[in-house]
């Protein structure tokens, strides 16, 4: 079973995450260092699993965060989406220099609400265990 979405957690140490491993669920090392909300400061998001039949044959081989943000809607671009923020940002950028990072902090918020304030979090896991699977099921039979 593979559990997965936003729990809230807000840091490694929460309760939120204590509850899913008591519950037997494996969160990967690996992601628990991950923050995955979009300023990368909490660890909202997490996937974990349990396999109690195979949980010794799982192997972790890479996971992450998607920063999504390296792509779309990147800071470079904001002067682009200018007229799609609206009056409130273009009023904005009419004014001095001296208000280029509420402009950003502007674009920022704007960009999540485009896509999303989460980034998607990945697992690869190795899995190459059918056979032996396959096997005990047969001999249950």
């Amino acid at each position: 079973m593979i559990l997965l979405g936003d729990f809230n957690i807000f840091d490694t140490s929460d309760q939120t995450l204590k509850a899913i491993t008591d519950a037997g669920f494996t969160v990967p090392k690996q992601l628990q260092k991950l923050p995955s909300n979009v300023p990368q400061t909490k660890h909202c998001d997490q996937i974990a699993f349990i396999a109690p039949e195979v949980q010794d044959q799982l192997e972790l081989s890479r996971s992450g965060v998607f920063n999504v943000y390296d792509y779309v809607y990147r800071k470079e671009d904001e002067a682009l989406y200018a007229e799609g923020m609206g009056k409130a940002y273009t009023e904005m950028k009419e004014r001095k220099k001296r208000d280029e990072k509420v402009r950003s902090t502007y674009y920022n918020t704007w960009r999540t609400f485009q896509m999303s304030d989460h980034l998607p979090m990945w697992i690869e896991l190795k899995i190459d265990f059918g056979k032996q699977y396959l096997e005990r099921k047969l001999e249950r039979s």
